[in-house]
């Protein structure tokens, strides 16, 4: 339990506390929580799933406006330091991607879902097959073989 830091959550429920370490980057990566498919933990609130850096920001801060979103400066999903915390935009979200090279389109193979390489998407592109058969050589949908060819995936 070294270097383990603990945050109790006050409240009608006796709730587990929120245990993290603190990374070299400042970072206070909760330990405690399970992460989702994209690496942010989770804590249920009076039956209700949420994120534990949002639950955390609604606690310090009050209510996040409807049209606002919660982004990580530091972009590592499971953090819950309130100073890596801010309020944003999906438009400022998307921003953060793009400008940090985290685009999937971007960074192609090296995406860490891709299961296309370059050359297999120039294949594809070139391939007058039925889009079903495509898919079905490639491991993919038909749809996704539809958004390759027409540059909506993948993109040039």
């Amino acid at each position: 339990m070294d270097n383990i830091k603990s945050i109790e959550i006050i409240g009608k429920n006796k709730r587990k506390p929120i245990q993290y370490k603190i990374d070299d980057n400042g970072c206070w990566n909760c330990i405690s929580h399970p992460k989702n498919k994209d690496g942010y933990c989770k804590i249920k609130i009076n039956g209700k799933n949420l994120s534990v850096h949002r639950y955390l920001y609604v606690c310090r801060y009050g209510e996040i406006p409807k049209n606002l979103v919660i982004r990580h400066k530091c972009d590592n999903p499971c953090c819950i330091n309130l100073d890596h915390l801010q309020l944003g935009t999906v438009k400022d979200n998307v921003n953060d991607r793009h400008t940090r090279g985290r685009d999937a389109h971007l960074t192609r193979t090296l995406h860490g879902k891709s299961k296309l390489t370059e050359k297999e998407v120039a294949q594809i592109r070139n391939d007058n097959r039925p889009q079903r058969l495509i898919a079905k050589q490639y491991g993919i949908s038909h749809q996704h073989v539809s958004l390759i060819k027409r540059n909506k995936s993948w993109i040039k």
